[in-house]
């Protein structure tokens, strides 16, 4: 019989009729033990059996083998995420095949995408050739932060003015097109001539977010007629 190197094993004589027990590692009066071996390759148990007053020596030998030495590569794992949902990657090493736990998801390259609704820690169960398995557990942080909201008008008339503005992040960047128009939580748009996106691009708790924002022109009246006699 072969068991990984820590894990508990059920020893059982199964001696009908028999009245006492004397196991090699120093358990007596049952017909039933459970050891757990700490060195690496084979360990013989015995136990003498007395039955009808006559005793006799049963022997179990047990190859131990090795667990995986199993790790995170903490370098390709991914520590955060900005958003709910966002995708993130786990890598497990020291094995040859890997499982999420709690799922059926598994291979053998150690490499898993969660997509964590909160912050949430993971456990990879790393197997080596020997089936032997060593659980690590990996934390996957959800910072929260959400695309920044921005106010404003979204129509104006040709040639009006309008300011948009948000709140609560780090730093800023405002966009149209190619052009910086501004760091700052607000800016002033003035003499809008036609319709247009504007981006802004904010920083917070580390996490890069952007967002559009589109202001409708609205022409003026000018090809507009009056209606009435040119004399009274």
């Amino acid at each position: 019989e072969t068991v990984c190197l820590g894990e508990q094993v059920q020893l059982t004589a199964n001696v009908a009729g028999a009245t006492a027990w004397s196991w090699s590692n120093g358990s007596s009066g049952t017909n039933t033990i459970y050891v757990t071996p700490i060195t690496l390759g084979s360990v013989e148990y015995t136990v003498d059996v007395t039955k009808d007053g006559c005793t006799s020596t049963l022997k179990k030998s047990i190859t131990v083998v090795e667990k995986p030495t199993a790790a995170i590569d903490k370098v390709n794992s991914t520590a955060s995420v900005c958003k709910a949902k966002d995708p993130a990657t786990i890598v497990a090493t020291g094995g040859t095949k890997y499982q999420l736990s709690g799922t059926s998801i598994g291979n053998n390259n150690g490499i898993f995408t969660v997509n964590p609704e909160v912050t949430t820690t993971y456990t990879i169960l790393v197997y080596n050739a020997n089936d032997c398995e060593t659980p690590v557990t990996h934390q996957v942080e959800v910072k929260g932060v959400e695309e920044p909201t921005i106010s404003g008008s979204t129509k104006v008339c040709q040639g009006g003015n309008t300011t948009l503005t948000s709140s609560m992040a780090d730093t800023y960047e405002w966009k149209k097109g190619a052009t910086v128009l501004g760091n700052t939580p607000s800016i002033d748009i003035k003499n809008v001539q036609a319709t247009d996106n504007y981006t802004l691009t904010i920083t917070k708790n580390g996490c890069t977010i952007s967002k559009s924002f589109s202001v409708e022109v609205v022409p003026l009246p000018i090809d507009a007629n009056i209606a009435g006699k040119d004399k009274v």
